[in-house]
Parts: structure tokens; sequence; C-alpha cells
């Protein structure tokens, strides 16, 4: 919540959402695992926000700052990498596609961005115009 000096407070709020991680490493029966090296020990996973598991007050999407983080049933060894809120809308284009099949429901999207993917074997660098999205968490 940012308070009239543009700087930061802590929200007596109580209100935010609940999602369930399940941490079984098989990607086979685990479908929040989309990506990782399981052979280095790590694993990417996707939980989709819009549709949490339970809702606690009148938590809002709006704004979020914070992500709190607790682990239940057991003990677990986990370090988190990085936290990143991905907002994306994807719409099948058949003119993009050749042998396009306008019954097929199934649509497979993969992402690149400059932090991760600007150095060999991608060298992906941003469109010309487009300039990168200011990150929260950065001073910058």
């Amino acid at each position: 919540m940012l308070n009239p000096n543009n700087g930061q407070t802590i929200s007596l709020d109580n209100s935010y959402f609940v999602y369930e991680i399940k941490l079984d490493t098989n990607s086979e029966t685990n479908p929040q695992i989309v990506g990782g090296n399981p052979e280095k020990g790590w694993l990417q996973y996707r939980i989709p926000i819009r549709k949490p598991d339970a809702r606690v007050g009148e938590p809002q999407f709006s704004n979020v700052q914070y992500v709190r983080v607790r682990f239940g049933g057991g003990a677990v060894v986990a370090s988190i990498a990085d936290w990143k809120l991905v907002g994306s809308y994807w719409q099948r284009m058949s003119n993009f596609q050749e042998d396009f099949d306008p019954n097929d429901s199934t649509l497979s999207v993969s992402y690149v961005n400059l932090w991760e993917n600007s150095k060999a074997p991608d060298y992906y660098s941003m469109p010309p115009g487009v300039s990168a999205p200011r990150q929260l968490n950065s001073t910058d």
C-alpha cells in the first residue's frame, strides 16, 4: 500500500489469496511443473493466480506487491530463486500457422524475456520502439 509520500507502509488489511503448490517433482503427475532442469535440481512451477484455492478477506489483484510463503505438512528443503507475476493474454491466429486445425483446443505457448534470454543460445533483444517494463522490486 502506498502512503501519501509515495513510500511503502504496512497494510493492516489481512486479505489474501491461498494457493496450494504441489511439491511432487514428477512433471508427468504434477501439472504445475512447466519447465526446469531436474538433473541440475531446479523446477519451474506455474500457479494460475486467477484461480486461487481459497480467499481470505477481500483480496484484489490490482496492487500485488508482497508474497507470503508458508510450508506445511512436513520437512522441506527449498530454495526460491525468483518470483515473477506474469500476465498474458494469448489468442490463436490461424493465419500465422500452416496446417491449422480449427477444432484443436490446445494452444502451447512459450515466452522469452530480456533478462533470461539475451545471451546464447537465444540472443533475444527487444523489438524496435519497445522499452523494458519497470520492475517494482528494483530500485531502477
